[in-house]
């Protein structure tokens, strides 16, 4: 039977059910199938989800459905059904208000309307003029209580797969796939950056910003060693809330043991594929500010004669050294801070000179087989740091060293996988 004059779904209702379909786990998808009996051939098991998802609801539709209604009270009861069984790595999961920020180009790019409220937006006064936007959204994390009054913030970053018993983020949210890699027409994008290739990446935490010296110093001092020693304050700028730098791949390595070994929860460097996604949070732009970057918003080397600008952006200041995460206000919408600039933050993956051959599609780190934690071969880093151009802060933008090279402009960020107990 079609749907009811009691509940009628307007195509952007429908849209979401879509898109709520389309982010859950494929076993769960095959659940709401079988529950609602759909007949065998009127969803292809080889199409994308998307589609699939989208083939659901025409059947649904149909003369022959049982119309959206039911399609949404099945997926709300094997949703409920999994929240037993499926959990976030802490029971502390909790929803905060984070500010993010987009910039847009007054002459070009600019979408805001002459009578925006001036509360919710900040004027730079450079040439060309931007126009900074200040976001307010929910973002969802935990926190690690590493020592007395030292604590690792955690956010969610939502992917392809569903976190049940979670709340939703907006319908805005990046459902795990993107492009990784710049096109060919970005402004002075590299050619390792290429060829772009879609990937698909599951959900997971990551740190809010990166891993400070305070935070360093507690797990170096107090956390038992698991294959080497750490020094407890290695970073050139001091600071307890300065990201912590000099810092080889393999000590970022440690520290990360240290903490599963600790906690139990697998904490880790990121893929490469994950930070990207985790920087980009959904914009296809060079930084996830938008077209351009200024250093009101970021930590680099703003002063080149050529470099020191991006795009139609300004020049800006050169600091000459780190700043303390997070004081620049500089979040993207996944509210992760510091993501431009600042410290480059090491990668699990191996360097590779292109994304030519068969880079994973599924967001996990790219590796030699039998490497995967150990080998002299290269490491990645992502983001750029203080001391380079904005350029090298681009989204896409990658560079690399050898895993036990140290210098004061390379630091990490951790992430957690999502937990899943029986």
């Amino acid at each position: 039977m079609a749907d009811t004059p009691q509940k009628r779904y307007t195509s952007q209702e429908r849209l979401k059910l879509i898109q709520q379909l389309t982010a859950l786990p494929q076993p769960m998808f095959e659940q709401i199938v079988f529950a609602l009996g759909v007949p065998r051939g009127n969803i292809t098991d080889a199409s994308p989800l998307g589609q699939r998802a989208a083939a659901l609801l025409n059947w649904a539709q149909s003369s022959d459905g049982p119309g959206l209604k039911a399609v949404e009270t099945i997926y709300h009861e094997i949703l409920g059904e999994q929240k037993q069984s499926t959990s976030a790595p802490a029971s502390t999961v909790s929803a905060s208000i984070s500010e993010s920020v987009s910039m847009s180009d007054s002459f070009t790019a600019s979408q805001e309307p002459p009578s925006s409220h001036p509360s919710q937006r900040q004027q730079v006064s450079t040439t060309p003029r931007l126009i900074v936007t200040r976001h307010r959204a929910a973002a969802q994390s935990f926190i690690e209580n590493l020592a007395d009054g030292i604590d690792l913030e955690m956010v969610l970053i939502q992917g392809s797969t569903f976190l049940a018993g979670m709340s939703a983020l907006g319908e805005n949210v990046p459902n795990g796939v993107f492009m990784m890699g710049s096109p060919d027409d970005e402004t002075d994008r590299y050619d390792d950056e290429g060829p772009q290739h879609e990937v698909t990446v599951p959900t997971f935490f990551m740190g809010k910003f990166p891993v400070t010296q305070a935070q360093w110093r507690v797990v170096a001092e107090t956390y038992p060693q698991v294959d080497r020693t750490l020094d407890p304050d290695p970073a050139n700028f001091k600071g307890a809330n300065r990201p912590v730098e000099q810092l080889s791949w393999q000590d970022t390595v440690e520290f990360c043991a240290r903490l599963l070994r600790r906690t139990g929860r697998t904490y880790r460097l990121p893929s490469e594929a994950e930070w990207e996604y985790a920087c980009r949070a959904g914009t296809t732009t060079p930084f996830h500010f938008g077209e351009t970057i200024t250093t009101d918003l970021a930590n680099y080397d703003g002063t080149g004669d050529e470099e020191g600008a991006y795009g139609r952006g300004p020049k800006g200041i050169y600091r000459k050294e780190t700043t303390d995460v997070g004081s620049l206000r500089n979040a993207n919408a996944f509210g992760l801070y510091d993501m431009h600039g600042n410290v480059w933050e090491w990668c699990l993956d191996h360097w590779h000179d292109n994304y030519e051959g068969e880079p994973p599609t599924d967001g996990s780190a790219w590796v030699f087989p039998g490497e995967e934690m150990s080998g002299d071969r290269r490491r990645v880093l992502r983001g750029g740091s203080w001391n380079y151009y904005p350029r090298l802060c681009r989204s896409a933008c990658r560079d690399f060293a050898d895993p036990d090279a140290r210098d004061n402009h390379s630091g990490l960020r951790v992430v957690c996988a999502v937990a899943r107990t029986p």
